[in-house]
């Protein structure tokens, strides 16, 4: 029987383009997850590709679809864009996919209730405005409400949201993880201090997290990016294809899945190996 694969997309703003360079290089692998769980971009990237969106469409949707002019001031301090705004844009690109039940691959996507103070994996009813609360990351966008609750971004709780993926029993478990920490020497500024901010603390609520499953991509040039950095979409993109490649050739765990997932003889020099690895 065919071993059922979960991947989890970690947010991470701007960063989390590479997830879309990281899913053509599982495809061209033969490795296509069959669910996927994630937090804030994670959960962006992870609506368009069960929605049967190809990675290059994703990336040529991300670049033509005016994401950055469709940003627009927001009311009072509870953000300074307001995350309605989106609702239109999403809607264009989604088309008819308008419920979670309509997409070709299950999805989990996690977001913080701000009233309850919880996480939550939604994975049915509605979709669009579950991919936008997501998303809304802390100050910079607008808090969402959804029902009776008010929503911001999932990675508040939990960026790196394994657990649907355990309950889901998936035999294998795949992370990508796009917050790469390295010293920085320049954390003057609000936006800097602010970014810093959000890096370390969804870092912190994964690292745990990470370690449960089998094996994690973490695109280490990454680093030159910061959570900003939409105008960059191609370069993050080629680092989150470039270094996927490169740990799927590496990687004998990778490549014996991606022969057992192809009907191909595996080694029996441990099929296990290497589990648990962030590379």
């Amino acid at each position: 029987m065919r071993k059922k694969i979960g991947l989890v997309l970690a947010g991470g703003g701007a960063r989390g383009i590479a997830h879309i360079g990281v899913l053509k290089a599982l495809q061209e692998a033969g490795i296509v997850p069959d669910v996927i769980s994630g937090s804030s971009a994670g959960a962006i990237a992870g609506a368009f590709f069960c929605a049967g969106f190809t990675p290059d469409q994703m990336l040529e949707t991300m670049k033509s679809s005016g994401y950055i002019r469709n940003l627009r001031p927001g009311i009072g301090f509870a953000g300074l864009i307001r995350s309605k705004s989106y609702r239109g844009l999403y809607r264009k690109y989604l088309g008819e996919v308008k419920s979670f039940e309509d997409l070709q691959r299950k999805l989990y996507i996690c977001v913080t209730n701000l009233n309850t103070g919880l996480v939550e994996y939604v994975h049915s009813g509605e979709i669009l405005d579950v991919v936008i609360a997501s998303s809304a990351i802390p100050v910079i966008f607008t808090p969402l409400q959804i029902g009776d609750d008010v929503y911001s971004d999932g990675g508040i709780l939990n960026n790196f949201p394994i657990e649907p993926l355990e309950d889901e029993g998936c035999d294998v478990i795949i992370g990508v993880e796009v917050n790469p920490l390295r010293r920085e020497e320049n954390v003057s500024s609000m936006k800097q201090v602010l970014e810093r901010t959000l890096v370390l603390s969804v870092r912190e609520n994964s690292r745990e997290r990470k370690k449960r499953a089998d094996f994690v991509f973490e695109p280490h040039a990454l680093s030159q990016f910061n959570v900003f950095d939409m105008r960059r979409a191609d370069q993050i993109f080629e680092v989150g294809y470039r270094e996927a490649k490169e740990s799927i050739h590496n990687s004998s765990f990778l490549r014996n899945l991606a022969k057992e997932l192809k009907g191909e003889k595996v080694a029996e020099e441990g099929e296990l190996e290497i589990r648990n690895q962030v590379v």
